[in-house]
């Protein structure tokens, strides 16, 4: 069981860092239709990391608070619109592969039930995210 929380407070802490990721992404590309999509992204992550936090609770667990942003370049800065927008669907591609990695990796273990379909919703939704990402990536032509 303590390994099962340990596990689950890892994957909270990725959801806490894409949401911090987001944060940063969002205030370095314009406003328009790729913002939109990436601000419900970041909302999606922010209903993940609730649900982590449920679910450790009801394991009789301690979820980690959250990570508080931190003030790190992303290196996204620089460069035209385009430019920018490319960098930042990229590392958001990477972000997103690497959680739904570790979220199947948690649902390979011995979980119980509930706690396997609330990672198993995870894996879903970030799966979902992948698959706007790159449709976002192909529409930049990236």
């Amino acid at each position: 069981m303590k390994s099962s929380l340990k596990k689950l407070n890892n994957l909270l802490a990725e959801e806490y860092s894409m949401i911090n990721s987001f944060d940063s992404y969002l205030n370095s590309i314009p406003d328009g239709e790729d913002k939109e999509e990436l601000t419900t992204i970041m909302m999606n992550h922010e209903h993940n990391a609730s649900q982590l936090r449920s679910q450790i609770e009801a394991l009789g667990g301690r979820p980690k608070d959250s990570v508080a942003s931190s003030n790190e370049s992303m290196n996204i800065q620089s460069g035209s619109d385009r430019t920018v927008i490319e960098k930042v669907l990229k590392q958001a591609h990477q972000q997103e592969r690497s959680t739904v990695e570790l979220a199947q990796e948690i649902t390979r273990t011995k979980i119980d039930e509930d706690t396997k379909y609330v990672i198993q919703e995870i894996v879903d939704v970030n799966r979902t995210h992948l698959a706007t990402i790159d449709r976002l990536l192909k529409r930049h032509n990236a």
